[in-house]
């Protein structure tokens, strides 16, 4: 079970840098890795790799999919109420 809270117009990184941080409940901060370079490119390149490999993606799952839309619409709903949803 994760918690969102969003707010402003956007959300800016805290150290000026390309990070993301995942707050789990309970849990201390935790910094995601971000690949270098163009994200769409990154992808789209993991997307080729995996069908020339012939192997499932292991990123960009169904389920890794659901839950960005989750957390997409869940950040919508928190910028909209000012409240925190649970995803």
């Amino acid at each position: 079970e994760y918690t969102l809270r969003a707010s402003g117009e956007q959300v800016d990184s805290a150290d000026g840098g390309a990070s993301l941080m995942v707050y789990r409940n309970g849990a201390a901060p935790a910094r995601l890795p971000i690949a270098p370079g163009d994200g769409y490119d990154n992808e789209c390149a993991a997307f080729v790799e995996s069908v020339r490999a012939g192997v499932q993606p292991i990123h960009g799952t169904p389920a890794q999919a659901r839950l960005a839309v989750q957390t997409a619409f869940a950040a919508r709903q928190s910028i909209a109420s000012g409240e925190t949803i649970v995803i």
